[in-house]
């Protein structure tokens, strides 16, 4: 029951916005390579095409930490406080004290 309680509590939604924050911190990284992997691949000449025929580019993105990132994270700091304040009161209901105070 406690393993359960504490899977719980650190469910993918933390891991979801560790991935989210470092993939912020390293934008610029991955935009770069993502950006040389259309610019000399597979997707060069259609892409060239486009920039030639009407000014349009392939990827259009800012790299960069967003502070949308403040919005999940306060999310995953609540969704764990919530679950650790069910764990407190599921074992005093266990204990039988949450009966006794009633």
């Amino acid at each position: 029951w406690v393993v359960l309680q504490v899977v719980c509590a650190w469910g993918a939604m933390d891991i979801f916005t560790g991935a989210v924050f470092l993939s912020g911190l390293f934008s610029k990284d991955i935009y770069n390579f993502v950006n040389y992997s259309m610019e000399h691949g597979n997707l060069q000449p259609i892409c060239a095409g486009l920039q030639d025929s009407s000014g349009v580019v392939c990827l259009g993105a800012e790299p960069g930490l967003q502070m949308g990132i403040a919005l999940i994270l306060t999310a995953v700091v609540l969704w764990i406080a919530c679950a650790i304040y069910v764990h407190i009161v599921m074992t005093r209901i266990r204990e039988g004290k949450m009966m006794q105070t009633m």
